[in-house]
């Protein structure tokens, strides 16, 4: 016998009505898991293929012909967000599994996937109450948390000078004083946050800047790298950057 979770959703047949062998007698609708519904821009897919779990998989020596359908099993959380209650959002762990069909969405040029929830009946809640189970129907923001061989980091928007380039600070003994370095041409990602803080993504392959290095975030000109500065005011510049998220549907 089959053991199966799940919630009768219709009733195909009547009360005290005869019914022959092999008759559908009911619907049942799986509650064991969610399939959360997805898409992703070509670059977004980009970092999920361009991850240490994908070279994993495409490495492996019991590789199948089904793996080429699928994705890097790589962490997603779901977050719902309640209308009209500002701060009320619920969270649910899933990973992305596969692609939903084969080729590009032929309106948006984005590739739909499938993300799954194994334990919708687990919100993590940040308010008192709420929706207790992701269910069908409910648009969700998902944040997926891939880890790409790539290293990336975060800079704030302002240190994006002429030309791609980026000026940083090294500090040196004495306080407010330091020297000049420059990464020239980073490697523009997207976009991150939004209003006054907007940083970019940028693909810090090179490893010339650091996480909690300090950048400039003031335009200037005749400045060359190794120059002695001294500052008053800097911010801390890169940080990792290991996220990507996008709208979602719940589906069974």
């Amino acid at each position: 016998m089959c053991v199966y979770v799940g919630v009768i959703i219709k009733d195909l047949v009547e009360e005290d009505s005869f019914a022959q062998k092999g008759t559908p007698l009911v619907a049942i609708e799986d509650t064991s898991h969610v399939e959360v519904r997805c898409n992703l821009r070509m670059d977004d897919l980009y970092w999920i293929w361009n991850q240490r779990a994908g070279k994993a998989v495409a490495n492996s020596e019991s590789r199948e012909k089904s793996d080429d359908y699928r994705l890097p099993k790589t962490p997603v959380d779901v977050i719902y967000e309640l209308v009209g209650r500002t701060g009320a959002t619920y969270k649910w762990t899933g990973h992305l599994e596969r692609y939903d069909g084969l080729g590009l969405d032929q309106e948006t040029r984005t590739v739909p996937v499938r993300v799954v929830v194994d334990e919708p009946h687990r919100p993590g809640a940040t308010a008192d109450s709420g929706p207790s189970t992701l269910v069908r129907g409910m648009y969700v923001t998902v944040l997926i948390k891939s880890s790409p061989i790539s290293p990336l980091v975060r800079v704030p928007e302002r240190a994006i000078q002429p030309g791609n380039r980026v000026w940083f600070v090294t500090p040196g003994d004495a306080a407010g004083e330091g020297s000049l370095g420059l990464v020239e041409q980073v490697e523009l990602v997207r976009t991150w946050g939004e209003g006054t803080g907007i940083e970019w993504i940028i693909d810090n392959s090179s490893g010339n800047l650091q996480p909690g290095q300090l950048v400039v975030v003031r335009p200037f000109t005749g400045a060359q790298s190794g120059d002695a500065v001294r500052y008053d005011r800097l911010l801390p510049a890169a940080k990792p950057s290991r996220t990507a998220s996008g709208p979602g549907e719940a589906n069974k």
